[in-house]
């Protein structure tokens, strides 16, 4: 089993970085294991441009600690200067644990290190790395150092023309008057929000306090606690850090609650706390995706898995971001990836953490709302990009409205795979009848034709802007309709009869002559198509199978050509492919999305097979999708979840399993063999 969960390295020269993660504290692996990584607070933005232009801010870097040999620091070394053959970095995503191991000679002086680090799943405000230095040479070379710094090299980033600039500015630090430990105190260059991160540092216990020299560089660039000693030869150090991150968003007196909660894990000591947080991921892992008889495909899946665990959590008031670290694209922001590629999979795996997901636009309901009385509409507008209050964050894309249906459509969704009705009633319906009242405002009666139409619009196929009925908005805005009406009625309320009035009636352009969907209207030829294929999935509109197959082929014809790389959609390609009984197809596209997307060494899912962002998490989502809803054949419906076609594993598989998956309340297992067989029995039986 460790081999599925565990993902190594021995090239340092040519290293891609993922991330660890609990859904509020995230950081970038480093390639070293005792850089200063990139990391950042979930749902913590700054801003640029007076108060315009939000971004995910990265906080002062917490992972970092420096050595000292007698003449360099660790951190000034190349990959390339490490002992040959000595290097191994392991990401363990069963238990959350980054392992880096290496040998390091520098005149002659040979010190073996090893650093094991991890975001605690347990507490979300605790990140602890844990060092260990062998050195193979004594007191010769005078007294080394271990440094605990916080901070370091921040590097600015450019997106879309504006320069972002690095880690947030430390503002003030206090040590300890004992020197084990020290606060530094940051702030968003906003003003806006502070953040506190308390340092404590467990010494080794093969090492006598009275032989250490203990001093405090006070440096508000890269505060650090120094510990200083004569080594002995061939012996071995052990020093933990531990760190407490809190931010003025989630308590009154950050640096308080920080130094409490560094001064608690101190005191259980590393040993506690690593058990801590491996007992909570194992728990995670009680919930699984086991494939039989493809061992890169279920290590791409436990991948996926580990990815997204990372960030959500229970309770937070946060969404997830497209991308995660260690790449900054898209600013942290908030798109409809969260609600329609990221949410599905794991609502139907965790729903407990999927909630996050929903809350997050249930909280910012009402600067959706001022986003469409803003625009002169009813009703809520949900922006493309939104970061910290739900009112738009870029503008210029506020003609792409189908996230609005997107939103509405994770809410009965959650509802479907819970049956929660104090949510449907006090989240889901509000949103569901806010986003019905914007499309019965947006939409324009073409008298001549009888129907209605949406005009003006920008599609998922960003490649073109400011089209008339594009495919999927229209159809997404018919299904918010019904659903909406539905949701009244199951809530005992009273619909308003123009939705229902209106859904029938919204244009879904469709070429007889060719029988398929064009992306939008005046697209008959086809060279738009990408994102139609959404009517079949998730949507589910029902028409014929040799229709679907069309709207298939038109993507299909498309797909890899330069604006048509972004992987998220070839995954749903696959499950329609399967939905349509096509396995060696749905076999194809499931194998390009994992050879082509997912990066060695730590199975990372980048934007486009050669653009290098990631961790893109909205295409881990849609890769999970496929398993989880194309080779089994189920889907979420009014009753939970059931099959709508028949299953079709891929030629080499044995079976699939998902096991102790939670639908309305009760955990299932999910079987399927060869031969179309599919099994669904209450979990452990």
């Amino acid at each position: 089993m460790a081999d599925e969960f565990e993902f190594s390295t021995r090239s340092a020269t040519q290293y891609f970085p993922a991330f660890l993660g609990n859904g509020y504290l995230l950081t970038a692996t480093p390639w070293n294991g005792a850089g200063p990584a990139e990391a950042t607070i979930a749902g913590l933005y700054d801003h640029l441009m007076q108060a315009s232009y939000p971004y995910q801010a990265l906080i002062p870097a917490w992972s970092g600690i420096d050595y000292w040999d007698g003449s360099r620091w660790l951190n000034t070394l190349s990959p390339s200067e490490l002992q040959p053959g000595s290097y191994l970095q392991r990401l363990n995503i069963y238990h959350g644990l980054l392992l880096t191991r290496y040998a390091w000679v520098d005149i002659g002086h040979r010190t073996e290190v090893r650093v094991q680090t991890f975001v605690s799943r347990q507490n979300p405000h605790l990140g602890v790395v844990h060092i260990q230095i062998t050195p193979h040479y004594g007191v010769e070379v005078g007294p080394i150092t271990v440094a605990f710094p916080i901070g370091g090299p921040g590097t600015p980033f450019i997106w879309e023309g504006a320069e972002l600039p690095g880690s947030l500015p430390i503002r003030s630090v206090r040590v300890d008057p004992n020197h084990r430990g020290f606060v530094v105190k940051s702030a968003t260059r906003d003003g806006q929000r502070r953040v506190a991160e308390a340092v404590r540092v467990a010494l080794p216990s093969n090492l006598p306090e009275p032989y250490v020299s203990l001093d405090f560089s006070p440096n508000l660039k890269k505060p650090a606690l120094n510990v200083k000693f004569i080594v002995r030869k061939d012996e071995t150090y052990s020093f933990t850090k531990f760190v407490a991150i809190v931010a003025s968003q989630d308590e009154a007196d950050p640096a308080g609650e920080a130094g409490k909660i560094a001064r608690d894990a101190e005191q259980n000591g590393y040993a506690q706390t690593l058990r801590s947080h491996e007992t909570a991921w194992q728990r995670l892992w009680q919930t699984d995706i086991r494939i039989q008889g493809d061992r890169e495909a279920q290590r791409a899946v436990h991948a996926a898995i580990y990815y997204l665990l990372s960030a959500l959590r229970r309770g937070a008031r946060w969404s997830v971001p497209a991308m995660a670290l260690p790449s900054r694209a898209y600013l942290g922001r908030i798109w409809w990836d969260a609600d329609t590629f990221i949410f599905p999979p794991m609502l139907t795996l965790h729903p407990a953490l999927a909630q996050s997901i929903v809350a997050y636009r249930c909280r910012t309901l009402p600067g959706a709302r001022l986003n469409a009385q803003r625009r002169g509409y009813r009703g809520a507008l949900f922006p493309m990009e939104s970061a910290g209050t739900g009112e738009g964050a870029a503008p210029e894309w506020g003609s792409e409205i189908h996230v609005n249906g997107d939103v509405a459509m994770a809410q009965w969704r959650y509802f479907e795979a819970t049956g929660d009705l104090h949510w449907l009633t006090a989240c889901g319906y509000p949103i569901l009848h806010d986003v019905a009242d914007f499309w019965v405002s947006r939409v324009t009666y073409n008298k001549k034709n009888g129907r209605y139409e949406i005009r003006h619009v920008t599609g998922p196929n960003e490649a073109i802007v400011d089209v008339d009925n594009d495919s999927y908005t229209n159809a997404i805005a018919r299904r918010t309709l019904e659903v909406a009406t539905e949701a009244a009625r199951l809530l005992h309320k009273t619909p308003d009869p123009r939705w229902a009035q209106i859904a029938p009636k919204i244009l879904i352009p469709f070429d007889s002559q060719r029988q398929y969907h064009p992306e939008h209207s005046g697209d008959e030829q086809g060279r738009y198509a990408h994102a139609l294929i959404l009517l079949t999935y998730p949507l589910a509109i029902k028409f014929p199978d040799a229709v679907k197959r069309n709207d298939l082929e038109a993507c299909l014809a498309n797909f890899g050509k330069p604006g048509y790389q972004v992987g998220m959609l070839g995954n749903f390609y696959s499950i329609v492919a399967s939905e349509l009984g096509d396995r060696t197809l749905a076999w194809r596209l499931f194998s390009s999305m994992l050879h082509s997307y997912a990066h060695p060494p730590f199975y990372a899912m980048t934007e486009t097979a050669t653009n290098g962002r990631g961790v893109f998490l909205t295409a881990e989502g849609a890769f999970l999708q496929q398993i989880i809803f194309g080779f089994t054949g189920l889907r979420l419906t009014a009753k939970g979840l059931a099959p709508v076609h028949p299953p079709e594993l891929p030629a080499a598989w044995d079976s699939l399993e998902l096991r102790n998956i939670m639908i309305r309340g009760k955990r299932f297992d999910v079987r399927v063999e060869r031969g179309k067989k599919i099994s669904i029995t209450p979990a452990g039986n």
